[in-house]
């Protein structure tokens, strides 16, 4: 029987989220009030934490960071539990170093199948998600720290989420007319004053974005996308990134289909993905990268080399589309 503890300052919200769990075969455990949660969770461990984030004293996103940093194994699952829009959300978990988020609905078997969908992913991949990363970086125990590379994993796991956690909707954009705006390359400064360019991640695995985050985030105007079709709808849009850090093996649209998609639209993206994979040996991958002249890292990663990588790919760019004007 698993676990899941409910943290919410609404009784309302705590008695349907109990009924339907509990109706489901869970174990459900509720606190109606934030202090102590830290404390409870740490000793109890359950599999799985929802946490409101709009809570008085103490908000549900400040406690998952606490969590984050303070837990000694990643066999708890911190989620988000919030009303907030889909982009909030996404944006608070990835600041806050939480697995995830799962929207509050009112319909039970929908809660459900949220949580049945995220217990299925961190059996599958949770306790195998931390990968490799330079010594001399610190950060939240479920993103550092040896452990293998869980694409492989990820790649068996074909179904798409009930919820996905992702910014927008899941589906996949198409042309509103006959042409496609050329995608060029439009670089931010930065509070310095020199320019930052707009870099995103892709990556189906929350503990891979955290890592991103923490080593890219103060060098480039980083964006986060969780699914192939998040991420090409950003490269429709009317602010697309400068160059794109993509996972190859991804449920849904993967990132090599993502990569053919964006050079059908416009040949110039082949020069601004960059792909990270702990799968190479893997026949289709394989397959892909013999085909491809995008650039590829293994895991895993070296923090200086990808953002040296990234920034001269941003220069080369840049290069090319002056010399073309």
């Amino acid at each position: 029987m698993k676990t899941v503890l409910v943290v919410d300052d609404s009784e309302v919200v705590l008695e349907l989220t109990k009924a339907a769990l509990e109706k489901a075969g869970y174990r459900v455990v509720t606190r109606d009030r934030p202090s102590g949660s830290v404390a409870a969770i740490l000793r109890d461990k359950p599999d799985i934490v929802l946490l409101d984030v709009n809570m008085p004293s103490l908000a549900g996103d400040v406690i998952a960071k606490i969590l984050v940093r303070a837990m000694k194994n990643p066999d708890t699952l911190i989620l988000l539990h919030s009303s907030m829009s889909i982009d909030t959300l996404r944006l608070k978990a990835v600041a806050t170093g939480a697995h995830g988020y799962i929207q509050k609905t009112e319909n039970p078997t929908e809660l459900v199948r949220r949580i049945e969908w995220w217990l299925n992913k961190g059996l599958r991949s949770h306790s195998s998600s931390r990968i490799d990363a330079a010594p001399n970086l610190s950060g939240p125990p479920n993103v550092f720290g040896a452990g293998p590379s869980s694409t492989s994993m990820r790649a068996a796991f074909k179904e798409d989420p009930p919820s996905a956690p992702s910014l927008r909707s899941q589906e996949t954009p198409g042309p509103s007319s006959g042409s496609f705006r050329a995608a060029k390359v439009s670089i931010e400064p930065s509070s310095s004053g020199r320019p930052k360019a707009r870099v995103m991640f892709v990556d189906d695995d929350w503990a891979m974005l955290n890592t991103y985050r923490t080593i890219a985030g103060a060098h480039f105007a980083a964006d986060f996308a969780s699914s192939g079709d998040e991420a090409y709808s950003r490269i429709l849009s009317d602010s697309p990134p400068d160059v794109v850090v993509c996972d190859i093996l991804m449920p849904g649209l993967s990132g090599a289909d993502l990569y053919r998609r964006a050079t059908m639209l416009d040949r110039s993206w082949a020069a601004r993905f960059l792909f990270v994979t702990g799968a190479a040996s893997t026949p289709s991958v394989a397959a892909f990268l013999n085909d491809t002249s995008a650039r590829v890292f293994h895991k895993p990663l070296v923090p200086d080399r990808l953002i040296e990588t990234v920034r001269q790919m941003v220069e080369n760019t840049t290069r090319a589309q002056s010399v073309a004007r």
